[in-house]
């Protein structure tokens, strides 16, 4: 666990020396040429990070009907989706009984 700790610190110090501010008028990069710094200063294999999308406009378009949502869902009851319930598992007795002493001998 502590390897993984000292990742992550590693990882945030990478972050932290990033130069956002010469992004032009807004101030800050597109995550994805972040994400692309941030890689190119990982050592490891050259070429753009596993999990870099291509870049695309972010353009409003309308949503899905509702009837077809609905329609094409496995379970729904009164235009709203089912699923199935989640519960945590169910908590340990407040007082277990204490364990033999002795190992049974």
């Amino acid at each position: 666990m502590a390897g993984q700790l000292g990742k992550i610190v590693d990882y945030i110090d990478q972050l932290q020396r990033l130069d956002v501010g010469a992004a032009g008028a807004v101030g800050a990069e597109k995550p994805s040429v972040a994400v692309a710094a941030a890689a190119a200063a990982t050592p490891g294999p050259p070429g753009p990070a596993p999990h870099a999308a291509p870049e695309a406009d972010d353009v409003p378009r309308p949503c899905l009907p509702r009837e077809s949502f609905l329609a094409n869902a496995p379970a729904a009851q009164d235009g709203f989706l089912l699923v199935p319930e989640v519960r945590p598992a169910a908590p340990p007795p407040a007082h277990a009984a204490p364990a033999p002493k002795g190992g049974g001998q």
